[in-house]
């Protein structure tokens, strides 16, 4: 478990955090992270690279904070 990779002054940091799942947290830790890309406007229009993906039956989402920013659903081809 990841637990057992952490140092102890961290571990002793964290469980003094009020309503922190110390569990939850190490589960979060243990998974890899989406992958994402952005859209260079300058260089190319969006839905043209869009596009060219969905082709290549890439299926991605909008990250709604992101301007241009997507988040992979499948891997590049």
């Amino acid at each position: 478990m990841i637990q057992s990779f952490i140092r102890s002054e961290l571990r002793d940091y964290l469980i003094k955090i009020p309503n922190l799942d110390l569990d939850l947290l190490f589960d979060c830790w243990s998974k890899p992270l989406p992958e994402g890309f952005r859209v260079n406007t300058l260089k190319l229009p969006e839905e043209y690279i869009l596009e060219r993906l969905r082709e290549k039956n890439t299926v991605f989402r909008k990250i709604s904070w992101a301007r241009y920013g997507y988040i992979l659903e499948t891997e590049f081809q």
